[in-house]
């Protein structure tokens, strides 16, 4: 979509803007490799309820995030970035005593776990754990699965299925695996199952909003100005699902924000086609 290859070209625009900066000795090469996507708000489903509040992040990884944010903050004054954990991945490089170096792929969650409890002998409590990488409980125990089933990290002294806040976890110096990459960021069956519901629903959202889209720009296209009441009245009549008028209101400010159509510099309550 449109939306990946605008993202695309900013990250392109970001490397390139590093690359001078550091062979201009005006910054120091940055200690990860990573990129980032920006996608615009009202195109993209969110997953709120699973998105933790707060995540403490190694420095490293804040001193990236924060160059970028200054880098797009000089470009668009004024929107905000707002980072998404959930969608967020990493590959870390991590060296075992049995079985050498590896490659784990993690998500933002379990990277900040595996970040706390490297080169730590001593088994953290989950209280502990919570405080230091900064998730709550729920998301915490959905992070903790996969690396308790990957047997990279395992619970002291406790053989239950189930993590409770009592429990204590420690890195497991005796992990063993022959696979040169492992796949840790993957959630309980169950969870597994919400996930994909809601994915479901999220998406018939995102696929109503595109339709929406696309009503909205072949009226304006047609009409070139219209009123506020006129639209909202159009679409009404063309789609063919239940929609609100918030529903109709978030996709025309999408639009606005997408240069499709724009406000009429005499009255804000006409929309004027741009594209």
């Amino acid at each position: 979509t449109s939306d990946i290859s605008l993202s695309e070209d900013l990250a392109q625009e970001f490397h390139r803007s590093i690359t001078t900066a550091v062979n201009t000795n005006q910054m120091r090469p940055p200690s990860i490799d990573y990129s980032v996507r920006v996608l615009t708000e009202g195109s993209w489903p969110k997953s709120e309820n699973d998105m933790p509040s707060t995540l403490n992040l190694p420095d490293e990884v804040k001193d990236s995030l924060a160059s970028f944010e200054a880098f797009y903050a000089k470009r668009h004054k004024n929107r905000k970035l707002v980072w998404q954990y959930p969608r967020c991945e990493a590959l870390i490089t991590a060296e075992f005593p049995l079985c050498g170096k590896k490659e784990l792929k993690v998500n933002a969650c379990q990277a900040v776990i595996l970040t706390q409890m490297s080169n730590k002998t001593e088994p953290m409590n989950f209280a502990a754990l919570s405080s230091s990488t900064g998730l709550d409980s729920k998301n915490l125990q959905d992070s903790l699965f996969s690396l308790l089933d990957s047997k990279i990290i395992l619970k002291a002294g406790s053989h239950h299925r189930k993590i409770l806040p009592t429990d204590t976890f420690v890195a497991n110096s005796g992990f063993k695996s022959n696979l040169r990459v492992l796949k840790l960021n993957r959630e309980r069956p169950k969870i597994r199952r919400r996930i994909e519901r809601k994915q479901v629903q999220e998406q018939v959202l995102a696929d109503r909003g595109s339709v929406l889209d696309a009503t909205i720009v072949r009226i304006m296209k047609i009409k070139k100005t219209m009123t506020h009441k006129d639209l909202m009245a159009d679409v009404v009549k063309l789609v063919k699902f239940t929609c609100t008028a918030q529903d109709i209101k978030k996709q025309i400010d999408n639009l606005l924000h997408r240069d499709y159509i724009e406000r009429d510099e005499n009255n804000p309550e006409v929309y004027n086609y741009k594209a």
